[in-house]
């Protein structure tokens, strides 16, 4: 073979070696892309869950407050007629 054959023959190994190396790197790049839009995707879910949990909670919270605020009130309402059945002077 002569030496420009020779050198030809470096230059497309070279080339194919470039081009199996730009194929494992553009398939290690789609693997990162994968795992960066899942990982996007469970934050955006996790802070949505998160999100409604501590709404929930204020919600249920202010629930409870309404009607502990309402019981007592009809508490308040009863003793006063008791009281005044009890003893109508006062």
């Amino acid at each position: 073979m002569s030496r420009a054959c020779r050198r030809c023959s470096a230059i497309q190994t070279a080339v194919q070696q470039v081009s199996l190396t730009r194929t494992r790197v553009g398939g290690y790049m789609n693997v990162v892309d994968s795992a960066l839009t899942a990982n996007d995707a469970l934050e955006l879910h996790l802070t949505t869950e998160v999100s409604r949990a501590i709404d929930a909670d204020v919600i249920a919270s202010a629930t409870e407050l309404s009607q502990a605020s309402q019981a007592l009130e009809a508490s308040r309402a009863v003793t006063s007629h008791i009281v005044a059945l009890i003893d109508p002077n006062k």
